[in-house]
């Protein structure tokens, strides 16, 4: 079956365009098309679409109400924002509903390829209940503290980018939001930003405040504690595995952006976890698992043939992060599947990973054979000296 995909926009020259511009894909997807918001939930109600492409700016319903709408009733659908509104008092209330944002006119390969990519990701993640949960999602919870400290932050006249950035750079959710609109094509940078300092330079501290006072893209997580999870522990040990894993692409003679990039993918790689927080049972299905003697990982794909890191890539990749952290996300725990015959980003997030989760007395559970294929496992106990600044 193909995969189904409707366009909206209240213009019938841009719709006409549209079916011009995609004619040449009518063998590899169905395509629909609205012309309201209305019409496009008769669409969604008839027909199961594998994503929806909404303008924003149309009459009665605007594309961020129909885009809220279509989280809350059709969870499974990938939802882009397709458009030529430059307000962004208008565009930023769609970050709460949309995963990906273009900007018109839109180079038609641009937009073919991110939605052959949203489309092929679903190859990853084949379990249907946890796409519903993933998509359906408005809001990841963000650690109390630094909600709280960005707030002051925020308000503080002496507040600079840098000093709001280091703050967002603490956070897992923070820093994967802002990487997420930053380096989406609406804003139409020529490179790919790849620290929260320089996102929030760019996008400006004004855009940054509306995100976080008027849209409210964040939240404090509950005072209760999370079931099965601490967000204190969550942040630790990522932040730990992105500094470990810099050290060893560092020493691997990586350049500034591969090192960057290796903090953003340790801070990212566990965000998954975040996500399952709302998958009913979940938590409580993998530590049955795991009282036989499984590590976290493995009980996860014995359950439900996929794992936190499976989830956290999907998310990522659905949101437009560059291709080599999605996939280093959503590999880390099973980096043989990913065909390469060098050290990557993946090599070194994988190491960091498995041995911090060993700590001290634990022995880490490495892809012996794939670390072996590429031709580092020798190197593997040098780069595990370099975990001594956490002790």
């Amino acid at each position: 079956m193909k995969p189904a995909i409707l366009f909206v926009d209240d213009e019938p020259n841009v719709i006409e365009g549209l079916k011009r511009m995609f004619r040449a894909y009518r063998d590899e997807w169905d395509m629909y098309f609205a012309s309201s918001g209305e019409e496009a939930l008769e669409w969604m109600e008839e027909k199961k679409m594998d994503v929806i492409i909404s303008d924003l700016r149309m009459p009665k319903m605007t594309g961020s109400q129909l885009l809220e709408k279509v989280q809350k009733r059709f969870p499974h659908t990938v939802r882009i924002v397709l458009s030529g509104e430059s307000d962004s008092d208008f565009v930023l209330p769609s970050a709460r509903c949309a995963h990906q944002f273009f900007a018109k006119p839109c180079d038609p390969e641009v937009l073919r390829k991110a939605l052959s990519r949203s489309l092929g990701l679903r190859q990853i993640l084949k379990n249907s209940s946890l796409l519903d949960i993933i998509n359906g999602i408005p809001y990841l919870p963000s650690l109390p503290k630094i909600y709280n400290m960005l707030l002051s932050e925020l308000e503080s006249p002496n507040s600079s980018a840098k000093s709001i950035g280091d703050i967002i750079a603490r956070d897992v959710t923070m820093t994967a939001r802002v990487l997420q609109l930053v380096n989406s094509a609406f804003f139409g940078l020529p490179r790919r930003v790849t620290t929260t300092q320089e996102a929030v330079l760019l996008l400006g501290i004004n855009i940054i405040k509306s995100l976080v006072l008027y849209v409210k893209l964040f939240y404090s997580a509950p005072d209760e504690p999370l079931p099965g999870m601490s967000l204190d522990d969550l942040w630790t040990h990522s932040s730990q595995v992105g500094v470990l894993a810099r050290e060893i692409v560092c020493d691997q003679g990586g350049d500034k952006t591969m090192m960057e990039e290796a903090v953003i993918a340790g801070m990212m790689h566990d965000v998954g976890k975040l996500l399952l927080l709302d998958a009913p049972g979940y938590m409580a299905k993998v530590r049955m698992q795991m009282r036989e003697g499984k590590c976290f990982s493995e009980s996860e794909y014995e359950v439900f043939s996929a794992s936190h890191a499976e989830v956290g890539g999907y998310l990522l990749g659905i949101w437009g992060l560059p291709e080599e952290i999605v996939e280093t996300v959503a590999l880390h725990h099973r980096p043989s599947l990913l065909p390469t015959d060098g050290f990557s980003l993946l090599t070194a997030i994988h190491v960091a990973d498995e041995f911090l989760i060993a700590g001290k007395s634990g022995k880490p559970l490495y892809d012996e054979e794939y670390l072996k294929g590429i031709g580092v496992w020798n190197k593997v106990k040098s780069w595990e000296k370099f975990a001594s600044k956490f002790e």
